[in-house]
């Protein structure tokens, strides 16, 4: 969907459908643009495209979210977010999840894939044991991999902030 700004509204102007033919494409990473120029006038808007093609047979992962973002005071624990992988075309495939963190001890906590994957979706939670973390930034890295998956393995960045629930009272 493209806008057009128009003062202080935001029309919505245009909706385009694009359709590919893969038929002929051998498993890779493509990319392209769109060019859309309005016959009316105005400047045409260009759209960045980015098409994976997969080989036959084989599974591809789509992993949500792409990043995990957290933050909680210090004291306690951060919430749990759930992670969505779906692993669509080729065969069924138990995803294998593993956590890494950069500091602060061992404060990620993974479920276990909740089901194979096969066009269903899977859900691993995230839990985050950071009531003993001191103030700070923290990160980690989640990884998604499985056996004949084409995309494999997704690294699934996570930033941690804790804050201190303490405020200074009057000035220095």
């Amino acid at each position: 969907m493209l806008f057009r700004s128009s003062g202080a509204s935001t029309d919505t102007i245009l909706l385009v459908g694009v359709q590919v033919n893969s038929k002929n494409l051998a498993p890779g990473s493509y990319t392209g643009q769109l060019t859309l120029t309005p016959t009316l006038g105005g400047s045409a808007a260009i759209v960045a495209v980015n098409l994976q093609v997969f080989a036959t047979g084989t599974s591809a992962y789509g992993v949500t979210p792409a990043t995990l973002q957290s933050t909680a005071p210090s004291g306690t624990n951060a919430s749990a977010q759930t992670i969505s992988i779906r692993a669509v075309a080729g065969t069924t495939v138990l995803p294998q999840v593993t956590g890494t963190t950069a500091s602060g001890g061992n404060w990620l906590a993974l479920s276990a894939p909740e089901t194979y994957t096969f066009n269903t979706t899977a859900t691993v939670q995230a839990n985050f044991n950071t009531a003993a973390l001191a103030a700070g930034y923290y990160t980690a890295t989640i990884t998604v991999s499985g056996a004949g998956v084409q995309n494999s393995p997704i690294s699934i960045p996570v930033n941690l902030r804790i804050f201190t629930n303490q405020y200074p009272v009057g000035d220095p």
